[in-house]
């Protein structure tokens, strides 16, 4: 069932004030001198504007200040625009004697594998190519102060990588123009920013990949980015399983949507006692042993159970030697001969050119060198036995969540489609990893490869039908809400778990960034059971958005426009103070969780053991 637990969380908008004073005028003498006084406080506006503009100079040079026209009997509050740095200057003029002026800144295959344990590798030489920001509450409210406007002339502006055609294209069906700058790679993260400002002022950035922090600085109050500025904690496997398990611990839950998961070195005790000969040995099961910072099928092996490789896992974990030593070798022995095994065999049975066969090798050494140099953790995690297949082949689902906001913090859910292997699924043989994986950039891609829900739909409720003894009656009824719903609670669960520090850094003078909120659209990955039990497999940070399909460009082309409206009504409630803990115009979107709400549903789960 559904329910909605409540907790807040504190809110800060900052600003400054500076005050400056004004000698006050001696008792009346009449109209001649109460003339006067009205004299001095025009006077005394047009210093505090001059002032003021000498203070923006870390924005931009050759300002000019724009004065409202503001008769002296009204005495009502004067807004001037400065243009070139989009910064707000408010003078509030004070009724006589007293004058006061208030300025507001806005601104694996298993099979054929011989390892010897003993001849454990001793160096990298042999494979490797040459406490949270301060926070304070201002209001009960959510978004109730305002945050800085958006110049009215560059609001329908955007940056965008000009390889995210897609993205450039929702933006234009949204009314926007657009400026296209060359993709960020790691080597233009921060020019990136630079072409935009060159190319005129924006409200909204996106790129593919999230920049550097020196770019982060350089972002002014009121844009939004599609980036949270600590993405690492959101995007990173390892984080994602340490935050559940301590979300896990702390609040007496089972986080049970995720397989059974060890992270090496830090869980090399509790793994060598599961893989011990004897009763529900881990032995028996099958296991995926990976590289958490790896993406596209790179980084990662499978193998069946009682296999050599965990074997040699259980040995190598257990025996008494250091810990550099032990996780140097899982990575060598685990990963990367069996990558280079599955490699050479492509390259056999595809026939590949030579020039496609040295920028895979030159792929596979950089991948080994990035991951020594970073030493990096392995995580072994439980195969999914019994899986669900589509037309007898494996697929998973790739999901999106929206970060509508990440000050105060605004998640929504959007559905998603299967990604499907191109080849027929065994369960039992583990000769191949390729055959295991469902990720797109691992294969070639054909139209096959992508199945919406609608899609699925009948096929997935004549699988139910035809076992009605296994699901409970709303199940059956509709069994692709059944799922959803678990996605949903999943994608809760791992905000509830991060959001306090993965969102952390908005609207801070001297880190990260002066911006006063962003937006991220983030993607989850599960696989689904026969019992239809949803396992999420990770989450990543800028999901691809490419056209591997044209009805994945159809997709695009529903999901993306709605971000856009949703971030343009978030953007405009904060800039207005209007509470922004409802999305009036979410679209397909449904909200799981911000400050007064996370989404849950429990079901009695099945945790049969099923053995592959």
């Amino acid at each position: 069932m559904d329910s909605y637990p409540q907790h807040k969380s504190p809110m800060k908008i900052t600003s400054v004030n500076r005050r400056r004073g004004a000698a006050s005028s001696k008792a009346s003498l009449g109209f001649i001198i109460a003339s006067f006084v009205i004299a001095l406080s025009i006077f005394a506006i047009t210093s505090a504007t001059r002032s003021t503009s000498s203070n923006l100079d870390e924005f931009t040079t050759d300002k000019k200040l724009a004065v409202a026209d503001t008769k002296p009997e009204e005495m009502e509050p004067v807004i001037q625009q400065v243009f070139e740095t989009d910064a707000v200057v408010k003078v509030q003029v004070p009724k006589v004697p007293d004058m006061e002026v208030d300025t507001t800144q806005m601104s694996e295959t298993d099979a054929g594998m011989e390892i010897d344990v003993e001849n454990l590798v001793e160096s990298t030489e042999a494979f490797v190519p040459d406490e949270l920001i301060s926070i304070e509450e201002e209001s009960d409210v959510l978004g109730v102060t305002p945050l800085t406007a958006v110049p009215h002339y560059i609001r329908k502006i955007a940056c965008v990588d000009k390889d995210q055609t897609s993205v450039i294209r929702a933006f234009q069906l949204r009314g926007f123009i657009v400026h296209e700058v060359s993709h960020a790679t790691s080597l233009d993260k921060i020019a990136v920013v630079e072409k935009c400002y060159n190319r005129g002022g924006f409200a909204l950035l996106w790129t593919h990949q999230n920049i550097n922090p020196f770019a982060w600085a350089k972002l002014r109050p009121y844009i939004r980015y599609n980036h949270v500025p600590e993405a690492y904690y959101m995007n990173s496997k390892v984080h994602l399983l340490e935050k559940l398990r301590a979300s896990s611990n702390d609040k007496g839950e089972f986080i049970g949507f995720v397989p059974k998961s060890f992270i090496l070195p830090n869980d090399r005790v509790a793994l060598g006692e599961h893989l011990k000969p004897g009763k529900d040995s881990g032995l028996d099961e099958p296991w995926v042993v990976k590289l958490p910072n790896c993406e596209g099928g790179k980084g990662i092996s499978m193998f069946g159970q009682n296999s050599t490789a965990i074997k040699i896992l259980f040995k190598l974990v257990n025996m008494d030697i250091s810990t550099d030593q032990m996780m140097l070798n899982v990575r060598h022995r685990l990963i990367y001969d069996q990558n280079l095994k599955e490699l050479q065999v492509e390259e056999k049975k595809n026939q590949t050119t030579d020039l496609q066969q040295k920028q895979a090798r030159n792929k596979f050494a950089a991948l080994q060198k990035q991951t020594e140099q970073a030493k990096s953790s392995v995580i072994v995690q439980q195969y999914v036995c019994d899986e669900l297949d589509y037309e007898g082949r494996k697929f998973d689902i790739r999901i999106y969540y929206l970060i509508a906001s990440a000050r105060p913090p605004i998640v929504l859910y959007h559905h998603g489609f299967l990604r499907v292997n191109p080849n027929k699924y065994n369960a039992h043989d583990f000769n191949s990893t390729k055959d295991h994986l469902t990720n797109l950039g691992a294969f070639e891609q054909d139209a096959r490869n992508i199945v919406s829900f609608d899609d699925w739909k009948i096929p997935l409720k004549k699988f139910v039908e035809d076992n009605p003894n296994d699901f409970t009656q709303d199940i059956r009824d509709d069994p692709l809400e059944h799922i959803e719903k678990q996605f949903m609670n999943a994608i809760a669960s791992v905000v509830a778990s991060q959001h306090d520090i993965a969102f952390r850094g908005y609207g801070v003078e001297d880190d990260v960034t002066k911006m006063e909120n962003g937006f991220a659209l983030m993607g989850g990955d599960f696989i689904i059971d026969r019992h239809l039990n949803a396992w999420l497999t990770e989450v990543q940070e800028g999901p691809g958005l490419l056209h591997e399909s044209p009805w994945k460009e159809n997709f695009n082309d529903e999901l993306l426009p709605s971000v856009i409206e949703i971030v343009e009504e978030v953007t405009e409630k904060q800039t207005a103070g209007e509470p922004v803990s409802t999305i009036e115009n979410q679209g397909d979107f449904r909200l799981v969780y911000n400050d007064e709400f996370q989404y849950r549903y429990s079901f009695p789960r099945s945790n049969k053991k099923v053995l592959c």
